[in-house]
């Protein structure tokens, strides 16, 4: 399964699967997430390319450390490049 998602990870943020139903689920669940200042660290487990995470990074207080894990190479690499300007 790494594999395949590693292999996959270029085309993982395409506009057809952002636009598909698991890019639509994603979108309504980011939606619905709050992460409070009292939240000190929020911890992403299976971040993909790191494109949800660095979402709520930016929504969020700079304060907050954001951590993202990753099995799959391919995904964790485009994961650290995304998020690599982000303060938090």
């Amino acid at each position: 399964m790494v594999e395949t998602y590693s292999r996959l990870a270029d085309e993982y943020d395409s506009a057809p699967n952002r636009a598909s139903c698991w890019g639509r689920v994603s979108r309504e669940t980011l939606a619905q997430i709050a992460i409070e200042a009292s939240h000190g660290t929020v911890l992403d487990v299976g971040c993909g390319t790191g494109r949800e995470l660095a979402q709520l990074a930016g929504a969020s207080e700079p304060t907050i450390q954001f951590i993202g894990v990753e099995p799959a190479p391919k995904m964790r690499e485009i994961a650290a490049a995304k998020t690599a300007e982000q303060s938090n």
